[in-house]
This record gives C-alpha cells, structure tokens and sequence, in this order.
C-alpha cells in the first residue's frame, strides 16, 4: 500500500492510500467494471460526479491482458496509467516487464520516463511485514 498526495484535489485534500493487483478474471472486462461500481456503491461511492472529488474507494482496471478497449464507459489500457508515478511505481515493483499494448513500452521504462516529481511512500502494512 503506498501514500500519494490527492492529485487535483483542492486545498486540504487527505491523502490517499493506493495500491495495485493481479486479479484474474475470467469475465469480460465491461462484466468486471460493472461488478466493481456495485462494489464502490456498496462501500459508500457515489458514483456520480465523484472523479475528481474525495471518495472511499476508487477501482480502475489499468490493464486486460494485452486487450485495448474504447468505448464510452470503459477504456483499456486506463488512459493515464503513463502519467500517474502513484500507478506506476507500485506496478513496477510487481510487473516491470509488463508491455502497454499501445504505446509499446514497458512498465520500467513508463516508470523511468515519469521522473521523480510525486511522491509515493510505501506504507509497512500487517502483511507486508511477514504478520
């Protein structure tokens, strides 16, 4: 789990708390986001014009297999994955050798090509520390 500062947030924003995973799924992908915004709704996500305001929980599918997907609710590989050092570097530490289907490049060299400018503090979690 890492800490990053609320991007496009206003003044006064909490933090958030980030993390990626492997999931394997054996539904489509336009199935899996249905179920994860039943999910968020059930955690207390309102789901309407909650983008760039504080929320509970925020699931994005960044990748499905080497799938690219554009239609008006979902978009596959997710659209800012390269810009985002609080996506990229926890990514990068499970899957560096993964290949963006579009632009090509690895994982490494996205994460090498986003430069240091956010910070990502990794946070020393239960499980993260053998307990």
């Amino acid at each position: 789990m890492y800490k990053t500062a609320p991007l496009g947030m206003g003044p006064g924003a909490a933090e958030f708390l980030n993390q990626v995973m492997v999931v394997e799924a054996n539904i489509p992908p336009k199935t899996l986001l249905r179920r994860i915004k039943e999910f968020e709704k059930g955690c207390g996500r309102e789901l309407e014009n909650s983008h760039m305001s504080p929320r509970e929980i925020d699931i994005d599918i960044l990748f499905a297999g080497s799938e690219i997907i554009h239609t008006p609710d979902l978009t596959i590989p997710h659209p800012e994955i390269e810009n985002r050092r609080f996506v990229l570097f926890p990514l990068w530490e499970i899957l560096p050798r993964l290949v963006h289907p579009v632009s090509g490049k690895t994982v490494e060299e996205m994460f090498a090509d986003l430069g240091t400018a956010e910070s990502v503090i990794q946070i020393k979690t239960e499980e993260s520390q053998g307990g």
